[in-house]
């Protein structure tokens, strides 16, 4: 029987998770959202970002996408990372 960490992964696999998250028309002067995500491997965290979205967004939803599509550009990048280290993703990453 293996034995899980608590967190419940496997000991030497590195598994990739992310967050992501914006605030909508959170800058009054222009009507621009923050948006920003978090991508951490075995739990600690390897790359984030916090900025001001360039482009102003209609609605809470479109403003959260733009944050969404910034962390899927991360993590794509990360898997192709993991996979040339010999740890490949098995799954879908949770974002």
């Amino acid at each position: 029987m293996r034995q899980k960490g608590a967190d419940g992964v496997e000991p030497g696999r590195l598994f990739l998770t992310a967050f992501s998250d914006a605030s909508w028309a959170s800058e009054p002067e222009d009507m621009t959202s923050v948006g920003g995500f978090i991508c951490c491997i075995g739990g600690g965290p390897t790359a984030w970002e916090s900025k001001k979205q360039v482009d102003q967004a209609l609605s809470s939803v479109e403003s959260e996408y733009m944050a969404l599509f910034r962390a899927i550009r991360e993590v794509v990048w990360q898997r192709r990372l993991l996979a040339e280290l010999g740890e490949e993703q098995q799954g879908p990453t949770p974002l």
